[in-house]
């Protein structure tokens, strides 16, 4: 099997680094897309590259999309792409959405699923499921559950099939959503405006729509716990951005009414109890 390896050094820009490794079988039409966003993640890229190779189903390609990390990062990347089929560039940009975004137009594959730097796939035959299962569904949106850790214990966060709850809370984690590239194309990519709650806005439009979705309790992925979602630190900010969201794309009076209630009522809870009784708890 012949191998190509492309390397370029510095873009015109001083700040964008590319390189590929492109192996010729499918690999021009590949099944999956999988886009790695990464920031300074010299720490934890490895294992996430390591859990998408030893997938049995060979049919994807993997895409990073660093943001000009200053560690050992695109280092790791120049080396694993001497012996793996990685597509990776290395530059700044403005935020995860826009890596994201990036991601999202480099990619050839039919299916996109995001795994990012800290995250993992949950085990060899993920993919090997997941392809098994659009083939008998055909559905463009498929969501899947995904492990995460709290307090050193890992749980497991569900796609919630509730009609409507779409409507007050995120209901399908991305690192457990598997997305045609026709939705991307329907619905546009991800709004850059959100640090953290743009796979939310992407999510609501889709559900607001009326776009079938497959679940499944199956779980896909686990994700890191350094993501900027699953921060405590950030928890005011994701729940104003979900707001914000709620009230831009919601036209229902009855809807809004009920969401601002919601918003209240939620917004008390996890920033002053569920917050204060998660310090007790780590005290």
């Amino acid at each position: 099997m012949q191998t190509i390896k492309n390397a370029y050094s510095q873009g015109v820009n001083n700040n964008l680094y590319m390189g590929t490794s492109i192996k010729f079988n499918n690999m021009n039409h590949p099944f999956f897309s999988i886009i790695t966003a990464s920031y300074n993640n010299d720490r934890s890229i490895q294992k996430t590259i390591s859990s998408i190779k030893k997938q049995t189903f060979q049919n994807y390609e993997h895409i990073v999309i660093d943001g000009g990390s200053t560690d050992q990062t695109f280092s790791i990347l120049q080396q694993i792409s001497k012996h793996y089929c990685l597509r990776y560039i290395s530059e700044k940009d403005d935020g995860i959405a826009d890596a994201m975004n990036k991601g999202i137009h480099l990619a050839r594959g039919k299916y996109i699923v995001f795994i990012h730097a800290d995250d993992e796939l949950a085990h060899n035959n993920t993919l090997r499921d997941v392809f098994n299962d659009i083939s008998i569904n055909q559905n463009k949106v498929c969501a899947y559950s995904i492990y995460y850790t709290s307090n050193d214990e890992r749980n497991v966060a569900s796609p919630i099939r509730v009609p409507y709850w779409y409507k007050f809370r995120n209901t399908i984690p991305h690192q457990g959503a598997f997305v045609h590239t026709d939705i991307f194309r329907k619905f546009g990519k991800f709004d850059t405006s959100f640090s953290i709650s743009m796979d939310y806005k992407f999510f609501y439009k889709i559900l607001l729509a009326g776009e079938p979705i497959y679940y499944s309790n199956r779980v896909a992925s686990l994700m890191g716990s350094g993501g900027i979602s699953s921060n405590p630190a950030n928890v005011r900010d994701r729940l104003t951005q979900e707001f914000r969201i709620q009230n831009d794309l919601e036209t229902s009076f009855f809807w809004k009414l009920l969401q601002k209630t919601f918003q209240f009522l939620y917004f008390i809870y996890k920033i002053y109890f569920f917050h204060s009784t998660k310090k007790q708890n780590t005290q």
